[in-house]
């Protein structure tokens, strides 16, 4: 996400034109430009992200894409689908009696060695 997207994104008196802001999402503020990407969210999480959506009758009014994100801080009600999606997965796997630490041990090993998306690459 860049700076300008954001509602933490606060411009600097007459700085406007230049793109100079200050990010308000920390307690303290510091000097952003706003098309800095941001590192302190954790990637840009939309309602459809959320478990709750669709679901709950508060969000009954959010669209997909709105942002899960007000005021520069993540919804307070957000459920993470993906964690729930995998909860439900080992949940299932408990009840079966299957042995999900072994299995959960290889996931995460899968997941160490691969390359994932913004890693930088080791080089030789």
């Amino acid at each position: 996400m860049r700076c300008y997207k954001c509602k933490s994104f606060c411009t600097i008196g007459n700085t406007a034109e230049t793109g100079a802001g200050l990010c308000s999402f920390t307690g303290n503020y510091f000097p952003v430009h706003q098309y800095d990407k941001c590192h302190l969210m954790p990637g840009e999480l939309t309602c459809k992200d959320c478990d709750r959506f669709a679901n709950d009758t508060a969000c009954m009014t959010c669209a997909a894409e709105d942002s899960a994100y007000h005021n520069g801080h993540l919804c307070a009600g957000f459920i993470d689908r993906n964690e729930t999606v995998i909860a439900n997965a080992l949940m299932a796997m408990r009840m079966r009696g299957m042995d999900y630490h072994a299995t959960l041990a290889e996931i995460l090993k899968n997941v160490d060695e691969a390359e994932l998306p913004g890693q930088p690459r080791e080089t030789e």
